[in-house]
């Protein structure tokens, strides 16, 4: 028996959205559907800690991508807890997540489609590369069920009682005829190494290089969470000194989907030796590709920390640079938010040649300060810094991005600032409490 439901309108519109919306980075689809399929292991297998019955005739759990040449179709399948067929109606049609919407104005505002999984609707981007999808799933409280849709508003269910599957499901695309090089198996290799290799997974038949020569595993816990593992391999990479050699050390996930290749941060050039893997369970991400939110954590952390990357600029000259970018300092412009030096730099006048800064005890007598009145008249932000070590960092640091640092209370540099108005500026030690008269 077959029935014919609609979906619904939030739904519908994203499945158009994505249908005619041209968008060049389709292989996020599978990263997409391995990921469903790794959360419904995951599923099964949390149930089986309290009732390994569950497992039944398939206790070892597993996903399999399989291409179909001849039909052209594209499978991916786990055996994980599977739908019954509430759940296919459900979740794949009448109702709409609480990201649906959002996700649908991140992508009208010209977002990135690779952050759909984000907003829990990933499935969809099934429909990249297929114009047809077939979905069979089998719990264990329920008979096996196929859900079907061409995309046209419309999606059928259909009681499969006859079906071998014992428990999982199988998604199978039906994909258009420009995309039918989903269909390669080196293809599908690489992209599943790409943006699944961190997947609590071996696949069969994989060829290893080797043990490494030591091997690192940790955990963090607590307001941001993550999972690593680092290792030196035996042998050295005969290239490792290459100047050219794109670097791909460390991987970093969010919740086991692939962020970037290679996050530089995390690991300096120097130990380019040094592979490994960052999962993080709650670092939160932009719709921008492979960009990192900065958060209240980060924030959080400049704020009790950030005395320590001072002193490391202060003492550390092989990693001044790199340390500087971390710098944040509240500025004229900046309000309440901090800003960094590049920030800075990117809204300096085309004119100004220097990063102008000031010293004092807080950022509210620093606003008051008359050294800044005709900076701010002119347009020229001006960077605040309170703190004590702020004055040993300025004698260590000299510019930044070939822009010197300038200091408002300095004679030479109110005589830059008010230019031809003036033909010279002294500072006077006559006053101590009385205001200068103008």
């Amino acid at each position: 028996m077959t029935e014919t439901f609609a979906f619904q309108a939030e739904i519908n519109q994203l499945m158009s959205l994505i249908i005619n919306t041209f968008y060049s980075n389709k292989e996020i689809f599978l990263r997409e559907l391995i990921s469903n399929a790794s959360d419904a292991c995951d599923k099964i297998r949390y149930q089986s800690l309290t009732d390994p019955s569950v497992l039944g005739e398939s206790p070892r759990l597993c996903i399999r991508v399989v291409p179909d040449k001849e039909n052209k179709t594209l499978t991916v399948e786990d055996n994980g807890i599977g739908m019954t067929k509430a759940d296919l109606v459900n979740n794949l049609g009448t109702i709409a997540r609480s990201g649906t919407k959002a996700f649908m104005e991140a992508l009208e505002a010209g977002g990135d489609m690779s952050m759909i999984g984000q907003f829990g609707v990933g499935f969809y981007s099934a429909y990249l590369v297929a114009d047809r999808v077939t979905v069979t799933s089998k719990n264990n409280s329920d008979e096996p069920y196929v859900w079907e849709s061409s995309a046209g508003g419309t999606f059928t269910i259909t009681s499969t009682p006859e079906s071998d599957m014992k428990r999982g499901t199988r998604i199978t695309l039906h994909l258009k005829e420009d995309q039918l090089e989903y269909l390669e198996p080196r293809r599908l290799k690489e992209l599943i190494k790409k943006h699944s290799d961190a997947l609590d997974a071996r696949p069969e038949g994989r060829d290893e290089g080797g043990d490494p020569m030591a091997t690192k595993h940790f955990s963090v816990e607590g307001q941001l969470e993550f999972r690593s593992i680092m290792f030196v391999p035996k042998r050295a990479p005969f290239d490792m000194f290459e100047p050219n050699k794109k670097r791909n050390n460390i991987k970093l996930y969010v919740r086991r989907v692939f962020i970037m290749d290679n996050c530089e941060d995390l690991c300096p050039d120097w130990l380019g030796f040094v592979k490994g893997v960052v999962d993080s369970e709650d670092l939160p991400l932009n719709i921008s590709r492979e960009n990192l939110q900065q958060n209240k954590i980060l924030n959080s952390f400049y704020e009790q920390f950030g005395k320590n990357i001072k002193l490391g600029i202060h003492e550390d000259t092989a990693n001044r640079k790199k340390l500087m970018e971390l710098l944040r300092f509240y500025s004229t412009e900046s309000g309440e938010e901090m800003t960094t030096l590049k920030d800075y730099v990117t809204r300096m006048k085309a004119e100004q040649k220097s990063i102008y800064y000031i010293t004092g005890d807080s950022k509210k007598k620093l606003e008051s300060s008359p050294f800044i009145e005709q900076a701010r008249r002119r347009g020229l932000e001006v960077l605040f810094m309170t703190e004590p070590i702020d004055e040993y960092v300025m004698q260590q640091v000299k510019d930044f991005e070939d822009k010197k640092f300038a200091c408002l209370t300095k004679e030479g540099t109110m005589k830059e600032v008010l230019g031809d108005k003036v033909e010279k500026v002294t500072v006077s030690e006559r006053l101590s409490t009385s205001p200068c008269i103008r």
